[in-house]
């Protein structure tokens, strides 16, 4: 099992959350306020740099998506304390993660990718290819039409 390094950042202007792919440690200690950015900010400056995911964009009281400032969204959140209104997000860039924080939320979702990743550019670089299938044993409605939207649009 590799671990891939990535980070959840939230801005200030909401509580919205973010992942950010592309990164390494040296690329953290050199931007050490960016989440004094707002989120468009934070795209504006490194959009070309970073694969930027809001994270459970639809979960009740989120703000809503700020398209213009990610490159896509976690469709399948699988945290089982939270409403994510996953079905809202199919219409962008589709990752999964099941947001564990307590025994029992692990492995209700990920992504498959089809070989193995060492670092977080690679992952970056699998996600853009859109070389990777979303897995959930409990979300098997989202990984199916995440699968139509891809054979629709060829990818």
């Amino acid at each position: 099992l590799d671990v891939i390094l990535g980070a959840e950042l939230r801005f200030p202007e909401n509580d919205n959350d973010y992942l950010v792919y592309g990164i390494d440690e040296q690329w953290l200690r050199s931007n050490p306020y960016m989440c004094c950015m707002s989120a468009q900010e934070f795209y504006d400056k490194f959009h070309d740099q970073v694969l930027i995911i809001h994270a459970h964009p639809f979960r009740k009281g989120s703000a809503p998506v700020q398209e213009t400032a990610v490159h896509g969204a976690e469709i399948i959140n699988g945290n089982p304390r939270h409403e994510n209104n996953n079905d809202k997000a199919l219409a962008l860039c589709r990752l999964a993660g099941s947001d564990t924080h307590r025994d029992g939320d692990e492995a209700r979702a990920g992504v498959i990718l089809p070989e193995r990743v060492k670092d977080s550019y690679a992952y970056k670089a699998m996600i853009e290819s859109g070389r990777f299938h979303l897995w959930s044993p409990e979300f098997q409605t989202f990984v199916d039409a995440d699968e139509e939207i891809r054979k629709e649009s060829g990818k």
